[in-house]
């Protein structure tokens, strides 16, 4: 700023180089950018006189943003008779589930006239509910579960059935009409059902109902990321299809080879509960767990670990065969170095004097074999049936195998329609397969 210039003193910016000239045209301009301004009138107008001006403003601001923002006219019918127990305006909240992979998460929904608006967990199932002395807690949802709210309001979701042409793209009548349209269809036999993993027995007695009525029609799953590998090492291990369920609250030891119990596991929850339950019982009986993680990334479970090892994935399953070699179950492991060793060895002499109250969990990413390992690891600590309770499951192919089915029957020209429920094949399939250049060969989907 130029100390000689006469706006000096005022210690004032200018926003030009015109106006930095000060001459009379910019000073003219500058006095007329608010011809109706008096600052004298304003400093002399009542306070009552100043509020009937603000307040004819808003006034006036009001019926401009109505008439901006008016709403299309809508017909209402009113209902000819109202659900039982239904009062407008007041919430209500039902019971349901989010499934995820295969694995059912159970919810609360709350729901304004039939507008679902926001979920929770249900307190009442033990896979939300716990218990801190005789009261029960609140449920809680995961992230998943919240964001399934907002596939309702998205959008970009279909409201009517669509058919696609190449590149175009056009309503094709009612669900009825298309009901209709698939069922004449499914009459030649060659017909296929390509699904998300479902654990629901009203989905899966539809799935059989569908098949029995279709003959010659197959249903398939797939998955993109799925526990196949846990699903057969489990199958090897106990010699039929089980699905593992922790209870953390009654481990004394607890271990992570790069499975992300507290965070990503589909009971991520239920152990978050049990696990916080035993940290917090060292206020009382001076008890408490201890988690070690061994992880080739940052995870929520390996945040809160006691002693997290960071590794890559070759080097966890290493890790793992070492510790099966300190009990007694495998040979020798080499390739580990002097730390990765001294860990083990420490990993072992403290879960082997907790034997009965150990968990050891392993990512569904590592090898089968591995997964197998872990298994053998906790049956010789005593962990199956006292803290690893074992689901029966139905027994199917890996999800790879049923989508390399499904595109081997369309490339033998076995399939005609195809109807695929949830996910995209397209892009998440095996590359190798191309899907997308086999999905060309149906002549009807959707």
């Amino acid at each position: 700023m130029n100390e000689d210039h006469p706006q000096a003193a005022g210690r004032t910016y200018w926003q030009s180089l015109n106006e930095l000239a000060n001459t009379p045209g910019v000073r003219a301009a500058i006095e007329n950018e608010f011809p109706n301004y008096d600052p004298n009138e304003m400093v002399g107008t009542s306070r009552r006189r100043f509020l009937q001006l603000a307040g004819a403003s808003m006034a006036l601001a009001g019926v401009t943003l109505t008439g901006c923002r008016r709403w299309p006219k809508e017909n209402v019918v009113a209902q000819s008779s109202r659900p039982q127990d239904r009062i407008p305006g007041v919430p209500e909240q039902y019971a349901t589930a989010f499934e995820l992979g295969g694995y059912a998460q159970p919810l609360l929904v709350s729901s304004y006239d039939g507008r679902p608006i926001k979920v929770e967990g249900n307190p009442i199932h033990p896979l939300c509910a716990t218990f801190v002395g005789q009261k029960r807690q609140l449920g809680a949802s995961t992230i998943h579960a919240q964001a399934s709210l907002l596939e309702m309001y998205d959008p970009e979701r279909s409201r009517s059935v669509l058919h696609y042409t190449n590149t175009n793209r056009r309503e094709a009548g009612t669900i009825d009409a298309f009901l209709t349209a698939f069922a004449a269809k499914a009459k030649s036999g060659k017909i296929a059902i390509l699904s998300e993993a479902t654990s629901s027995p009203t989905t899966q007695d539809a799935f059989k109902r569908f098949v029995t009525k279709f003959a010659g029609a197959k249903v398939y799953e797939f998955e993109p990321i799925s526990t196949d590998n846990q699903y057969a090492a489990d199958k090897q291990a106990f010699g039929q299809p089980v699905r593992q369920v922790f209870s953390l609250a009654k481990a004394d030891r607890i271990v992570s080879f790069d499975a992300d119990i507290l965070g990503l596991h589909p009971y991520s929850l239920r152990h978050a509960n049990d696990w916080a339950k035993r940290r917090k019982s060292a206020d009382t009986d001076k008890t408490m767990n201890r988690m070690y993680v061994v992880e080739s990334g940052f995870s929520t479970t390996g945040t809160v670990a006691d002693e997290r090892f960071p590794a890559s994935v070759h080097v966890i399953e290493q890790m793992v065969l070492q510790l099966a070699h300190k009990a007694g179950l495998e040979s020798g492991q080499g390739g580990l170095d002097a730390r990765q060793v001294a860990f083990i060895d420490k990993l072992w002499k403290d879960i082997e004097a907790h034997s009965g109250k150990v968990v050891i969990a392993g990512g569904s990413h590592l090898r089968p074999d591995v997964l197998g390992v872990i298994n053998a690891i906790n049956g010789k600590l005593g962990a199956i049936g006292a803290t690893i309770d074992l689901r029966p499951e139905t027994d199917r192919p890996t999800h790879v195998e049923q989508i390399r089915a499904l595109v081997d029957s369309i490339n033998a020209g076995n399939v005609d329609a195809l109807l695929i429920l949830g996910g995209n094949p397209a892009f998440d399939a095996p590359a190798d397969l191309e899907f997308g250049g086999a999905i060309s060969k149906v002549s009807s989907k959707g």
